[in-house]
């Protein structure tokens, strides 16, 4: 890689990580995931308890999780590779045929 591709990729990869950073703190935050068929982590609320239990930064992860951006896309393409595997039940739901996931 010479001087100048190296130059753009430092600039450009700290831009891309900063900018997703900027829409998960100012995207909305979703209360429902129909795809999963549950409730979202809500942002947690912040105490001296909840800090020093360790339940804030459980929490915070959790919401962190559940509310990046795109989100669902990037679970559908970590399980694309699985489905050629998998025993449709039927559109929707498919039942693992003796393999460990």
């Amino acid at each position: 890689m010479n001087h100048k591709t190296a130059k753009i990729f430092g600039f450009v990869f700290p831009a891309i990580l900063i900018a997703v950073m900027f829409f998960n703190i100012f995207l909305p935050d979703k209360k429902f995931s129909a795809e999963e068929n549950r409730l979202l982590q809500t942002m947690p609320k912040l105490s001296i308890s909840s800090i020093f239990s360790g339940r804030f930064e459980t929490k915070a992860e959790s919401y962190a999780a559940d509310q990046f951006m795109l989100r669902n896309m990037f679970i559908k393409i970590k399980n694309h590779p699985l489905i050629p595997v998998l025993v449709p039940l039927n559109q929707t739901m498919y039942l693992c045929a003796r393999i460990t996931i």
